[in-house]
């Protein structure tokens, strides 16, 4: 049993990891017809604001991963 020895939750720790969210995205395979990815875009360092010029995603099917590009990073 996992209980919280700082007591800032009530009750005890959940270990369970968060599945990651699924997105209703059409696959790229033209051979799956998915309408469900997750997204696995990392994250990224402080040089390019944390966030990456594009998104990968990942069929919850056929595993096929695409990028899609959304931008770039603007320094002021």
């Amino acid at each position: 049993m996992n209980i919280d020895s700082k007591g800032t939750l009530p009750g005890l720790v959940g270990g369970a990891k968060a599945e990651p969210k699924k997105l209703s995205i059409k696959c790229k395979n033209e051979f799956c017809n998915s309408i469900q990815a997750v997204e696995v875009t990392p994250n990224l360092g402080a040089g390019v604001g944390g966030v990456p010029h594009n998104r990968t995603y990942q069929c919850c099917i056929c595993n096929c991963v695409w990028t899609v590009s959304t931008g770039g990073f603007v320094n002021l």
